[in-house]
């Protein structure tokens, strides 16, 4: 627990047993990170008489306006207790209350504070009104990585394309919450975390590095928002960066590609071949991963049934399951194509 002054704003308390009543004032307070813990002896005097009190408790600005709901009511007592604590319903740090704050405040656990409480679409507004330099300052405030030197530059560069593209400005709060190590061999992501083997990262060429970073911390954001586990969790990391791109993708490159794709290929090309591999959607998705997928079918010639474990599973069955995957790429590319066509005059193949 930390001692922070909020320089220039106050602590608002009012006496539950007298109304509207309320005492204002400036002290020190002790912020958990969820409650304002305040020193009673440096009140009291300011309080009424009686031996226990019931109060509430809110933070406001310097004119007193409310930073912060009025907290649930709490009791203290001038009879030798030290101190009472009162969680409030927001976070009153005036670190958090916007972007540009937080990157005031050269803060990048506040992005991840904000970023958290905001909306996706809030969250994309206001990375979409930064200036490039802000961008980049930006960039360079979120990157929590063990890169050094030409490398970290490198993931910078990736870093401020993907923030540029306006429909991804969501992937601030994903780099706020994710590391990015370079270790180990090949390229990986999970919840908090992405791994980049060295060798392999430093043969990237920009664009590679912007869809590598792209793609593998949007199994970070599956992961924290309670995504779907196997082909879907795959594909939609694929399907991402051709969304926020499309020009520069084939247009059969679709979600069901990507998705069906990966289905196939942990069947016909890993070793041992795995035909359980699963393709389901997610079980209990947050409100941004719904709005995130949603987005990406918005962007989806396939319109793959994302959100429908039973109609992913029998349209695989129906239109996928009889393809080779173990083929080249251009072949691969016709025939789910032409898969993917069949599917699409389904209409049980759609999302619900």
């Amino acid at each position: 627990m930390a001692t922070a002054n909020f320089s220039g704003m106050h602590l608002n308390f009012q006496h539950q047993g007298s109304g509207a009543v309320s005492i204002h004032f400036d002290t020190e307070v002790v912020w958990s990170g969820t409650a304002a813990v305040v020193d009673i002896a440096k009140i009291s005097h300011l309080l009424w008489s009686d031996t226990r009190m019931e109060l509430r408790v809110r933070l406001t600005d310097a004119n007193y306006q409310s930073l912060t709901d009025w907290s649930g009511s709490f009791l203290v007592a001038e009879n030798g207790e030290a101190c009472a604590s009162a969680p409030l319903p927001q976070d009153p740090s005036p670190c958090t209350q916007s972007l540009g704050a937080a990157m005031d405040c050269s803060s990048r656990e506040s992005v991840r504070i904000w970023a958290e409480k905001s909306t996706i679409s809030t969250i994309n507004a206001a990375v979409a009104a930064l200036g490039s330099q802000q961008r980049s300052a930006l960039a360079a405030l979120l990157l929590d990585s063990n890169a050094s030197g030409g490398a970290r530059a490198q993931l910078l560069h990736a870093v401020e394309a993907i923030l540029a593209n306006s429909n991804l400005g969501f992937y601030a709060e994903i780099f706020a919450y994710t590391r990015v190590s370079l270790e180990g061999s090949g390229f990986f992501g999970a919840c908090n975390q992405v791994w980049l083997a060295p060798g392999s990262f430093a043969g990237l060429n920009p664009t590679e590095t912007r869809n590598v970073l792209a793609h593998e911390a949007f199994h970070s954001f599956n992961c924290v928002n309670r995504g779907p586990a196997g082909a879907l969790n795959e594909g939609s990391a694929i399907f991402v960066f051709k969304a926020a791109w499309p020009g520069e993708f084939d247009d059969r490159e679709t979600w069901a590609e990507a998705t069906m794709g990966t289905k196939l290929y942990y069947r016909d090309l890993w070793s041992p071949p795995d035909p359980g591999y699963p393709i389901e959607a997610a079980l209990s998705p947050t409100d941004k991963l719904n709005t995130v997928y949603a987005w990406l079918a918005s962007r989806d010639g396939s319109r793959l049934p994302w959100n429908s474990t039973a109609k992913l599973q029998a349209c695989y069955v129906a239109y996928f399951s009889s393809i080779n995957r173990a083929t080249a790429f251009d072949a691969w590319i016709v025939a789910q194509a032409v898969a993917t066509s069949k599917m699409l005059n389904d209409s049980g193949c759609r999302p619900d």
